[in-house]
This record gives structure tokens, C-alpha cells and sequence, in this order.
């Protein structure tokens, strides 16, 4: 607007805000969808922008209804920002498909006619069967399509594959019993994680998830969408990233990379390796389904905790039981577990093993909390973890000097949860390592929760983060020559 007096008006932040909407509005409704305040605005045909109902607030819209085509829908108490794909017809006689809120949007091309018909005003492009278009300057006119929009023909298929996945899992179960990768796996984490066996069936449950999902694909899209190998190498690279660091880069330096050398195998919160097709993996989100399956990080480290704290009881420490999570709300499926092998892991000599954990846990550079134990004395009788004693003296297995050193002390958090390395040192000395898998509060303290790794190569030699405090956090390198080198060191 012109003012003769001020000159050419500035738009408000309001207008600056509602002015490119009207690019969205002849995309696809994940594109209009995220859209507000629709209703706030007043068209043709509304004669009050507060009331609730559609047939209120765009009567001249409403009657455009088609009169047959919309049975079991109540459209005379559909809200007026209502998403509800219905059918419409004009005084022409065009029949077509289109969300209510989308009818309704000011478009430019309907020039301030909100009852403007699609087929006659607006510009080139596809009418899909689920209501959405898409503008395409290369058809003559807007073209009715038969099939659904992509989007929805993804979301169609996400939610076929999830119904099958029940009938399907005695099938997976099958394939995940016959495939050796998968208990070359388990053989390898029984190996190195503490808890594994406690924490197996949560495993085992993952794995047979997704590879029902991997079944119901193939039955109801007719292909395979990824090979066992493939399959079973991405779930593994899921569960290892749920042990923390240290496990997670032995894990994947040793079986997972003998099967997967290239790193190509993935789960993420959109995404699965292999031939699911590009539109699944974000089909399957908006549906609900989560493939990484984010709280079972949470379910292992609450395990862990747990199985710390009873391990603890008879000292004292005590623990509560914890509930079992309800795996079929997050689209796990019922099956007889545990799963018989039907395949044996294949053996791994020990020349594999070094040339595959030359990025281990041993020989990798890792950031560390460091703490030095004093002499051994009794313990206070409050202690949290009820100990008896305290401190350092000559004799002590790799445990008891692990119980001695891992709490409690009032460590930054952050430091914590950047190490994945416990040092306990002593005059000087590195006495016992451990590993990082979490950590249990005690008042104003803190425990570490992880195991330790009673033949470290750090064991025996010089405190690398040598301080006059006690605690200490940094980062440690050791080299194949058995060198030792800190990259820097900060107080506790």
C-alpha cells in the first residue's frame, strides 16, 4: 500500500510470514501439512473465522461435497482445519479427490475464489487417487491419476509389510537361525561384555524384529529388499552401538567387519541397507514403526545397572528389580525364544583377531578417567557400595581393585561420559583398567558401572595422566610398539 505522506509501506513480520505459504500450496501434503493457522484467515464464503466446523466456515466450499462419494465420513462435523481427503464435484461436473484443508487453501491460481475447481482453473500438473497433486508444467492440463502419490503409495506399503510381520516370524526365525554371522556375533560379545547373557534375549528379540520385517517385505513387495549377510552385519553395528564405545569398537574391528569390511551396513531412524526402496524407511517412521528402536539403549543400560546393583546386594547396595519392557507396543513380534543355533560361528584363529582389533580397545586412541588409590584402609561404614575396605595393597585381584576404584567420586559428568576408560593408578603405576558402560549416582557422587580388562597392555605401566589430584580425565594413545602417549590431560 502507498502512503503519500511515509511513501511505500513495509510488510509486517505478520504478512512477511503468511506470504510464502503460498508457494506450498499446490505441493504434496507433507509439504502443506506442516502448515498453521489456516482458519485464521478469512475467504470467500466464510462468514466467521472462529467457528470450529468446516461446513461453517466455508459454507460455498462445503456444498461442493460430492452428494454419493463420501459415505461413512460425518462431513457435517468435520473440523475446518480438518486433513480428511474427500471427494468434491463443481458446476461443470469434475469429480476429484482432495484433503478439506487443502480444498480451502488460497492458492494463487484460484485469483480469490476458494470454490475455484481443480480441474478447471488450476495450473498443469497430476492429480493423484489419494487426494494430493503435484504441479508439472509438462502435462497439457490437470491429469487425474489412477495410483496414489508416492508418498502415500510408501506409507501404503510400510503399513501392509507391518501387518505381516506376525505371520512372517516363524520364517525369520528360521533364516536367523541358520545364519552363522549372527552367532560369530554373539560368540564375540560373549566373549568380551560382562552381561551378555543376561542381556541376550533382548538381543535375540531385535534381530528376529527386523528380520521379520525383512520376511514381510519379500511376501508382500515380491523381492528381497536385503541379503542375511547385510542384514545381520547392520543389526549387529545397532546392538554394539548400544554397549558404549569400548565394546562398540571391538565389535565392529573384529566380526563385524570380518563379514562387512566396507562399513556399508546401517540402521538408521530412516534408512536400511539394502534394496528396501528410498521412500520405506521414512514411510515406516510416519507410521509409528522405529526402526533403530531408540529405547532399547535404555533397556540395556538399565539392565546393566540392574545386574550391578545385584551383584552388589550382598554388600550391601541393594537393587530393584526392574519391570520387562513391552517389546510389542515398539512392533516386536511373539516368537519361541530362545532361538536354536543351526549354524556354528565360524572360528576366528588368532592371527584374524590381531590383524582385525588393530583399531581395538588395546591399541586405539581413547579418552580416560583417571583415579589414584591411596593405601588401604577401612571403609566408612556408610559406604554406598558397602565395602569393607578402601585403598590399594599388593595381592588384590583385577575385581577387587576394580570395586576399590570405580567410586565413588564426584567426577564431572561430562568427563565420564566422554571416557570409555577407567585408569586406577597407585604410586605412579597403572594398577587395573576397566571399562566405561554407564555410571550410578550416589548423593553428590557417582559409581562407574563397566567391568574390567584384567590383561591391558596399560597394566604395570607409568600413569599416563599423572597429576597431584586424584581424579583426572584426557586422552591416551598406544602405539603397536607398546609407547605410550598421552595427547593431553585435565584435573578432575
Amino acid at each position: 500500500m502507498l502512503n503519500s505522506a511515509l511513501g511505500p509501506e513495509k510488510p509486517s513480520a505478520a504478512v512477511a510470514l503468511v506470504l510464502p505459504m503460498c508457494l506450498f500450496a499446490d505441493c504434496t501434503s507433507a509439504s502443506v501439512r506442516g502448515i498453521g493457522g489456516w482458519g485464521s484467515m478469512r475467504y470467500p464464503g466464510q462468514e466467521d473465522r472462529k467457528v470450529a466446523l468446516f461446513r461453517d466456515a466455508y459454507p460455498l466450499v462445503h456444498a461442493q461435497l460430492h452428494p454419493d462419494r463420501n459415505i461413512g465420513i460425518e462431513v457435517d462435523r468435520l473440523n475446518r482445519t480438518s486433513h480428511q481427503i474427500l471427494w468434491w464435484t463443481c458446476s461443470v461436473g469434475h469429480e476429484w479427490r482432495e484433503p478439506a484443508c487443502q480444498r480451502v487453501y488460497p492458492a494463487k491460481w484460484k485469483n480469490g475464489d476458494n470454490t475455484a475447481c481443480v480441474l478447471c482453473h488450476c495450473p498443469p500438473g497430476v492429480l493423484f487417487s489419494c487426494g494430493h497433486r503435484l504441479n508439472r508444467p509438462t502435462e497439457a492440463t490437470m491429469r487425474i491419476a489412477e495410483n496414489d502419490c508416492r508418498k502415500c503409495e510408501a506409507d501404503t506399503l510400510a503399513r501392509r509389510v507391518l501387518d505381516a510381520m506376525a505371520a512372517s516370524t516363524p520364517a525369520a526365525v528360521e533364516a536367523l537361525a541358520a545364519a552363522g554371522a549372527f552367532w560369530e556375533f554373539c560368540s564375540e560379545a560373549d566373549r568380551t561384555i560382562r552381561w551378555w547373557t543376561q542381556l541376550y534375549p533382548l538381543v535375540e528379540a531385535y534381530f528376529v524384529r527386523m528380520f521379520s520385517l525383512a520376511r514381510a517385505y519379500t511376501v508382500v513387495a515380491g523381492s528381497s529388499p536385503t541379503s542375511v549377510g547385510t542384514l545381520v552385519a547392520a543389526c549387529s553395528r545397532r546392538i554394539a552401538d548400544a554397549f558404549g564405545t569400548t565394546h562398540r569398537a571391538h565389535l565392529q574391528a573384529t566380526v563385524i567387519a570380518r563379514r562387512d569390511p566396507e562399513g556399508n551396513s546401517h540402521i538408521r531412524d530412516n534408512y536400511l541397507s539394502g534394496n528396501w526402496g528410498f521412500d520405506f524407511g521414512p514411510a515406516l517412521r510416519r507410521i509409528g514403526f522405529d526402526i533403530v528402536d531408540t529405547q532399547l539403549d535404555r533397556d540395556i543400560n538399565d539392565r546393566i545397572e540392574e545386574l550391578e546393583g545385584a551383584r552388589l546386594a550382598v554388600s550391601g547396595a541393594g537393587s530393584q528389580a526392574l519391570a520387562e519392557p513391552d517389546l510389542f507396543v515398539r512392533g516386536y513380534p511373539a516368537y519361541a525364544a530362545p532361538i536354536t543355533p543351526k549354524a556354528s560361528p565360524a572360528p576366528m584363529s588368532p592371527h584374524l583377531r590381531q590383524a582385525l582389533t588393530s583399531t581395538s580397545i588395546d591399541t586405539q586412541s581413547f579418552s580416560a578417567v583417571r583415579v589414584r588409590l591411596g593405601a588401604e584402609e577401612a571403609a566408612p561404614s556408610n559406604d554406598p557400595l558397602g565395602r569393607p575396605w578402601i585403598g590399594y595393597r599388593e595381592g588384590l585381584t583385577a575385581e577387587q581393585l576394580w570395586e576399590r576404584g570405580r567410586g565413588v567420586w564426584r567426577w564431572p559428568l561430562d568427563h565420564v561420559a566422554a571416557s570409555t576408560i577407567l585408569l586406577i593408578v597407585h604410586d605412579r603405576k597403572v594398577v587395573a583398567v576397566g571399562s566405561i558402560a554407564g555410571v550410578m549416582f550416589h548423593g553428590d557422587g557417582l559409581a562407574i558401572v563397566g567391568e574390567p580388562i584384567e590383561k591391558h597392555r596399560l597394566i604395570g605401566a607409568p600413569d599416563p595422566l599423572h597429576t597431584t589430584n586424584p581424579l583426572g580425565h584426557g586422552s591416551v594413545r598406544m602405539t603397536k610398539g607398546g609407547r605410550v602417549q598421552a595427547l593431553g590431560h585435565w584435573l578432575g
